[in-house]
């Protein structure tokens, strides 16, 4: 995938952010964000006794969010989501467990 924006290997091993590499970065976000729909619209994975495994993928939201704001660095920006937003999304999902 990184040939397809013109990112260099060596540019990014050496931690140089570029419009490629944040180009093939928003690209991974989006294959993440349709596979977190493909999750959202399968039943199984909110029902059943595994389905607290599956908590966690609720917070893969709010980093993608932050991580898609204006002026992301890749390696510069530390993502952090506050630990009472996190807390607040696993207890929403695990509400929504049936």
């Amino acid at each position: 995938m990184p040939e397809l924006f013109g990112a260099r290997g060596l540019a990014s091993a050496a931690g140089i952010s570029s419009p490629a590499l944040r180009g093939v970065l928003a690209e991974l976000r989006g294959r993440a964000r349709g596979h977190l729909e493909k999750f959202a619209s399968c039943p199984d994975a909110k029902a059943g006794r595994a389905a607290a495994a599956f908590l966690p993928v609720s917070l893969c939201k709010g980093y993608l969010r932050l991580m898609e704001k204006v002026g992301y660095e890749p390696y510069e920006t530390m993502i952090r989501v506050p630990q009472w937003r996190r807390q607040w999304c696993l207890w929403r999902a695990a509400r929504a467990i049936k």
